[in-house]
């Protein structure tokens, strides 16, 4: 049914040690079984998913909620579900009138992006913020972005949005904007300039820096293949140029200590990078592009297309952050050649977006949870 933490000194050393790497015991071992719980989904791709509690939002150019045994109930590009039951929240309602691209959530709230005009029938133009328990429209929250937002990352008291845009309200924004998290007003200081879409964002926990991926080749006017990263006040240009990059790159995460980028690579890889000099540690090879990619509890998750190694039915991997060495009790079965587009993490749920039908042998549509 539908649901409304000399031996003593030694040991220390070596907990230091782990964590100026950024990863836990563990490390590179899936804090998820392999097999998916059994769930409500949609009937259109999912381009985003956020768990918040135990809401799980999703996002993506949908009509309809689907139950495990077929009931549909109307939900346009946006719905929400239980996570520790997998139901609908009937009484959590956000139509959007075009497709959704991003999600991040502060409190108790919901940011929302994407290509739509409006949502739960309020006129938002591409980014809205939403009460979590009921998808309500946040009157305050009203920015006019220009063009499409495919990323959303809250840090610090502000908010920074990625896309396709080329302002926000009157001012010239290139791709990447810093908000009032309440209004939504652009801030009048921080002015970066991608040269073409971005895709991703994660800020450092390490100094706040803003790194951003996508498309583009140059930031600030400087040569960046496909990632950079901004000053968290000014926007301007900050740290290394990354080797190995190549465009568009379609997501990246952080290091819980900053030290270290993950990124989804459209050349057929996932990787990771140190931030102090920009060069790459390790990569991971797939037979189609890494489209998501999250970090969680000393893992990284790699969701892409096609398949690993001629697999074909591979499209997700739990991948040791230090090594890149990829875990081969964690590969889970998805059908379809365009696999997974959209990962997010907690200690309750790993939840995974797609265009996939079938997980591990049973009916998921673009949307499967994966338990601890």
């Amino acid at each position: 049914m539908p649901l409304s933490r000399t031996a003593v000194r030694s040991f220390v050393l070596t907990i230091a040690l782990v964590a100026s790497q950024g990863l836990a015991a563990g490390a590179g071992a899936a804090t998820y079984r392999p097999v998916a719980s059994t769930s409500w989904g949609v009937n259109g791709n999912v381009h985003a998913v956020l768990v918040v509690g135990d809401t799980l939002v999703v996002g993506g150019t949908f009509t309809a909620a689907v139950s495990p045994t077929g009931q549909s109930v109307a939900r346009r590009n946006l719905a929400a579900f239980s996570v520790s039951s997998g139901a609908l929240l009937t009484d959590w309602h956000a139509d959007a009138d075009a497709g959704v691209t991003a999600l991040a959530h502060v409190g108790d709230y919901v940011y929302v992006g994407g290509t739509f005009l409006n949502v739960g029938g309020v006129p938002r133009s591409r980014l809205a913020k939403l009460d979590v328990t009921d998808g309500s429209v946040d009157p305050a929250f009203a920015p006019a972005v220009k063009a499409g937002v495919k990323a959303i990352e809250a840090a610090s008291g502000s908010l920074y949005i990625a896309g396709a845009f080329g302002a926000v309200g009157p001012l010239k924004r290139a791709r990447v904007a810093k908000l009032d998290p309440t209004t939504g007003a652009p801030d009048p200081v921080f002015s970066a300039s991608l040269s073409k879409t971005a895709y991703g964002l994660a800020v450092s926990p390490l100094d706040g820096t803003v790194w951003v991926c996508g498309l583009f080749d140059t930031a600030d006017g400087s040569a960046r293949l496909g990632l950079a990263g901004l000053d968290p006040a000014t926007g301007a240009l900050s740290g290394p140029a990354f080797t190995n990059t190549d465009v568009p790159m379609y997501g990246i995460a952080t290091s819980p200590d900053g030290s270290t980028l993950f990124g989804a690579q459209k050349s057929n890889q996932g990787s990771a990078w140190r931030v102090d000099t920009g060069r790459r540690t390790w990569r991971v090879g797939t037979d189609g592009n890494v489209q998501a990619v999250e970090y969680f509890d000393g893992t990284v998750y790699l969701g892409f297309h096609d398949g690993y190694q001629g697999d074909t039915s591979l499209k997700l991997l739990a991948v040791d952050p230090a090594s890149g060495a990829v875990d081969p009790t964690f590969r889970p079965a998805i059908d379809s050649f365009y696999g997974v587009f959209a990962l997010d993490a907690t200690a309750n749920v790993l939840a995974v977006g797609g265009a996939f039908k079938n997980v591990t042998g049973a009916a998921h549509k673009h949307v499967a949870l994966f338990t601890p």
